[in-house]
């Protein structure tokens, strides 16, 4: 265990006293430039458009024939006279019920008699026990 702890020691030891060498070259990262690209200057030709010009044409002045539409007389329709026949219903009487009679049974409920209280007699205790004496003298 001793051993152990010992290595460990050591190693702290060892770990933090570490210098790199001074006589060996620093190594420094080659710095990377982009290379930079111009786009070509792109000129676009001038085209000029055509003008177009528009016949000048005068529609001719023509005037429609007016109309008029026939008058039309709808022919009158008259319902025929008919009339249904009437319909009698019969007559019909329901017979009368007579509900039963209902008789509630006579039941006649037991009679109870409450028990007498009778009150405990007291008796007050003998003269011999109390004094005489009248009290706080």
């Amino acid at each position: 265990m001793k051993f152990v702890i010992l290595v460990a020691l050591f190693a702290a030891a060892a770990a933090d006293s570490y210098k790199p060498a001074e006589y060996a070259p620093k190594y420094e990262v080659p710095k990377y430039e982009v290379p930079k690209y111009e786009t070509p200057k792109y000129e676009e030709p001038k085209y000029e458009e055509p003008k177009y010009e528009e016949p000048k044409y005068e529609a001719p002045k023509y005037e429609a024939p007016k109309y008029e539409a026939p008058k039309y007389v709808a022919p009158k329709y008259e319902a025929p006279k008919y009339e249904a026949p009437k319909y009698v219903a019969p007559k019909y009487e329901a017979p009368k019920y007579e509900a039963p009679k209902y008789v509630t049974p006579k039941y006649e409920s037991p009679k109870y008699e409450a028990p007498k209280y009778e009150a405990p007699k007291y008796e007050p205790p003998s003269t011999r026990l109390l004094s005489t004496r009248p009290l706080n003298t």
